[in-house]
Formats: structure tokens, sequence, C-alpha cells
């Protein structure tokens, strides 16, 4: 069962389809268990990626791993 998710892109130059899939299925996945996805250290490409497929809204960002775990409450 996954609950919590965090996902730190803070170092990524790139992101193809497959590697957005990825996320977007552990996204559903926490969802079903009530828990939460936080993306931190995202950059611009990949936040045009997610809109694009208007998942971006329904995730949960921050700045830092630090901030994804005080959104948490971890």
């Amino acid at each position: 069962e996954l609950k919590y998710f965090v996902v730190n892109l803070e170092n990524l130059d790139y992101i193809d389809e497959s590697g957005l899939q990825v996320i977007i299925d552990r996204y559903f996945d926490v969802i079903l268990h009530d828990g939460r996805l936080v993306i931190c250290g995202y950059n611009d490409q990949f936040k045009k990626k997610l809109e694009i497929g208007n998942i971006f809204k329904q995730i949960e960002n921050t700045n830092d791993e630090l901030g994804a775990l005080k959104l948490i409450n971890i």
C-alpha cells in the first residue's frame, strides 16, 4: 500500500513520456489509499508537460523535501 510519495526533480534535466507516466501512475496509487503525492524541485519544462495532461493542478508541489514532509505531516 503506497500512501505517500515524494519526488524530487531538482537535478532532472529531461523527462520523457514514460517517466511522466510513472509519476502519474503513482499519483493514482496514493489517491486510492487516501495518500498524497508531492513533487519538489521541478523545473518549468516538467511543469509544462504536466500541465498538458492537466494533472499538475492535482499534484501538490513545494520547493524541497522538507516542505514536502511538512505538507504530508511526517
